[in-house]
């Protein structure tokens, strides 16, 4: 007998008589099942136990990701402490502000037990600061856009005058007057210079109970719009003597 053949002949009744350890496991599920040979960290039956493992640990680990750090207690998502640790450190700083607050418009104290999140002392402080806020608005928009401020400004001196008279008002647009007139000049029929500094003037004027609109404005000269002043339409030679 060749000696590969009497190590044969020694193990198997080494396995057969129980000396050696079963090479079995038992799986969480209460299965007994046998390791291959590769599979020496093979710790569950199948697959179908393996991910069952895998998905109560991962509830594990989320259940502990979301417990409060100062209570242990329940904290929603995206929340870093629950409900009750946040209401206390609210009440605790109300408490430490409190008779310490004042309005940012007027400097006045603010009862912090009555209105604990507010910052004025009234509504008419609120209201008071809005307007002030809207009022450096516009200072910082007519500061940038100086022409435009001073045609707006025009347009709606000549609405407001309009409106007073019980006039029909109309939102007329400079450009378009310009553009309608072919930039000619209603007064003097001659042409204007775009980039001077020329007038929309009134037909029939405001004074006069004239209207605020397309059909009662024309382009013309500065000069000839202050000769012509409040009168109305007349001949040329008049407006310009």
């Amino acid at each position: 007998m060749t000696g590969e053949a009497l190590a044969i002949s020694t193990i198997r009744p080494a396995r057969a008589a129980g000396l050696r350890p079963d090479p079995s496991r038992a799986c969480e599920c209460g299965r007994r099942f046998t390791v291959g040979c590769g599979s020496k960290k093979t710790k569950y039956c199948s697959s179908r136990c393996r991910l069952r493992a895998d998905m109560r640990a991962s509830a594990a680990r989320r259940q502990a990701a979301r417990s409060c750090p100062k209570c242990s207690g329940p904290i929603g998502r995206g929340k870093k402490v629950c409900q009750v640790c946040t209401s206390a450190w609210l009440a605790n700083r109300r408490a430490a502000d409190y008779g310490s607050r004042t309005c940012r418009h007027c400097g006045e104290q603010i009862d912090a037990a009555a209105r604990p999140e507010a910052r004025l002392c009234s509504e008419r402080c609120r209201l008071e600061r809005k307007m002030a806020q809207a009022r450096s608005g516009v200072k910082r928009w007519k500061a940038i856009h100086v022409d435009r401020a001073k045609l707006s400004k025009r347009n709606t001196g000549a609405i407001r005058r309009a409106r007073k008279r019980g006039a029909s008002v109309e939102a007329v647009d400079r450009n378009r007057v310009f553009a309608l007139a072919q930039g000619v000049c209603g007064i003097c029929e001659v042409l204007i210079d775009v980039n001077s500094n020329w007038h929309v003037d009134h037909v029939i004027p405001l004074s006069r109970g004239g209207a605020h609109s397309y059909a009662n404005t024309q382009p013309a000269h500065a000069d000839c719009n202050l000769k012509k002043g409040s009168r109305h339409p007349t001949p040329l030679a008049e407006v310009l003597a």
